[in-house]
């Protein structure tokens, strides 16, 4: 049987195929009622006890909404009314993000837009970033009380690969000769 060590187009191309499905198959998306990527069991617990609403997206299965009930805010000790919003609002981000989809809110959010709500508080719109790139259709609000006590956290974390390091690097073949090598024969 023939051996071709330097291996054939279509062998080389089937390898690259099957080293980038191994490579993706980690950030896949979870499905159906699975636990949210990077959130926990503890922490969806901690809030069905406080009362509040948990939204998921039906296809993805991460968490897409984050409601208090009945006007009771969830509360974090050191938050308050004289800390900026943006600040309230990222302490949320890193607390509940996880079940969102983030792996790093500070380096994935960027604010795009502060304001109040109807009741007098605080209100941060984030996009979300992947290497400095914003996602398109990656968003986060979340919505605060007077006291920086929050009372909904809603968008949709498009599901992103774990770190763009993971990506092997392809090198390009020229489909012309170099030019310190020779011609081939029979080519004027």
């Amino acid at each position: 049987m023939h051996s071709n060590r330097g291996g054939s187009g279509e062998g080389k191309r089937l390898m690259l195929l099957i080293g980038l499905a191994i490579l993706l198959i980690p950030a896949m998306p979870v499905r159906g009622n699975e636990v949210p990527v990077g959130g926990s069991p503890e922490t969806i617990a901690q809030l069905q006890t406080e009362k509040t609403s948990i939204g998921r997206h039906r296809q993805l299965g991460t968490v897409n909404f984050i409601g208090v009930g009945h006007g009771v805010p969830l509360v974090v000790p050191g938050l308050g009314p004289g800390a900026v919003e943006t600040f309230n609002a990222m302490v949320w981000a890193e607390r509940y993000g996880a079940l969102f989809g983030l792996n790093h809110p500070r380096e994935e959010l960027l604010t795009k837009g502060t304001g109040i709500n109807g009741g007098g508080g605080g209100r941060v719109r984030y996009q979300q970033l992947w290497s400095g790139v914003p996602v398109f259709g990656g968003e986060l609000i979340v919505n605060m009380d007077r006291g920086g006590a929050m009372l909904s956290m809603n968008g949709e974390i498009g599901a992103l690969p774990k770190a763009s390091r993971r990506f092997p690097r392809l090198r390009v073949r020229r489909p012309w000769p170099r030019p310190w090598r020779r011609w081939p024969s029979g080519t004027g």
